[in-house]
């Protein structure tokens, strides 16, 4: 899994990968799979819920949801 700062990186999302974004403290992140192989989603779901506990932040919210404005009015296929 990789994790990006979308507040400091450009992020692009990696097609055939998934992805999640989540809110620590204000500052938005997304977390992507490296090489997904259409298996189980539950390790990679334990993973970020592992990452928010380490930030100290075990409620952060999680979405599917791109939240960058210019992500919102595009239909990424």
């Amino acid at each position: 899994m990789n994790v990006y700062s979308l507040e400091n990186e450009d992020f692009r999302p990696a097609k055939g990968e998934l992805h999640v974004f989540g809110d620590d403290h204000g500052e938005w992140m997304a977390f992507e799979t490296e090489g997904w192989n259409g298996g189980d989603t539950q390790i990679f779901s334990n993973a970020v819920l592992w990452y928010a506990v380490y930030l100290d932040y075990p409620f952060m919210e999680i979405t599917t949801d791109d939240p960058r404005p210019e992500y919102r009015l595009k239909k990424i296929e």
